[in-house]
């Protein structure tokens, strides 16, 4: 993910992916490469990162913060 914004809070860094410098080929090819070496990294990057997104973006996750904000009011 590029280091800034948005997508660096959705990388914990070194465990469900990479930040790099979105305009730094030498760190966007040091990360691809990195990953197409190692099969169980790359693996394990990628189940930790579809854990993340389906516990937090779940419809019932969102529909449950949602309501929250409602009934606080």
């Amino acid at each position: 993910a590029g280091a800034s914004g948005g997508t660096a809070s959705s990388v914990n860094e070194g465990v469900s992916g990479f930040r790099v410098d979105g305009a730094s080929f030498e760190d966007i090819a040091a990360c691809l490469s990195q990953m197409l070496k190692n099969d169980g990294t790359r693996e394990r990057m990628g189940e930790t990162a579809r854990e993340w997104a389906a516990g937090g973006f779940s419809w019932e996750s969102v529909a449950r913060r949602t309501a929250g904000l409602t009934e606080s009011r």
